[in-house]
């Protein structure tokens, strides 16, 4: 599990299989990876995401929100990006990776959530 810092969401990763899902609300709502972005080297191990697309109401104006997310796992701490077309590029975000996840009871409520 990997939580946002002062956020609210989290995101479960699972790099065996090159899944990842973006816990939202009461549900996991499942992210779409690309299957050649995994990186299976030790020293390399990052996981990208599809670009996912959706029209965002800004104001006044309809626009296309492209949104793309980037997991490096091997990195120390683990890293997550997030590109944003709207802000323009890639940004990191500050996050911590919860280890014990099974064995802490909220933690696994919230990896046990059913999919969106």
């Amino acid at each position: 599990m990997i939580e946002i810092v002062d956020g609210d969401t989290s995101f479960l990763v699972d790099e065996k299989i090159n899944k990842a899902w973006w816990i939202v609300g009461e549900c996991r709502r499942p992210i779409p990876m690309a299957k050649s972005s995994s990186s299976k080297k030790k020293s390399t191990n990052s996981m990208t995401s599809k670009v996912i697309s959706n029209d965002v109401r800004m104001g006044s104006r309809q626009v296309e929100l492209r949104q793309q997310f980037r997991f490096s796992m091997a990195s120390t701490p683990v890293r997550v990006d997030v590109y944003n077309s709207v802000r323009g590029g890639w940004s990191q975000i500050d996050v911590r990776v919860k280890k014990t996840c099974s064995i802490d009871v909220a933690c696994r409520r919230l990896a046990e959530l059913p999919e969106c």
